[in-house]
């Protein structure tokens, strides 16, 4: 795991989420944190640019993404 001296909160919240809860779509995130959609987008693509997050495409429908923690 990287440091998280330099993630914002709301990525260090999301990415605790995750972790706990995931894996799990954006929307629920948006939900369970209560936090607005652009931070948890954002929260999400840090967290991606970083390595700390895989995503899964649905097979059913290619719209929807679970996000869990690489491990």
């Amino acid at each position: 795991m990287t440091q998280t001296d330099d993630l914002p909160p709301g990525a260090l919240f999301v990415r605790h989420i995750v972790k706990t809860q995931g894996p799990i779509e954006r929307s629920e995130l948006i939900e369970t944190t209560g936090l607005p959609r652009t931070t948890v987008a954002d929260a999400v693509a840090t967290l991606e640019e970083r390595g700390e997050l895989t995503k899964q495409q649905s097979e059913r429908d290619k719209r929807r993404v679970r996000y869990d923690i690489r491990k």
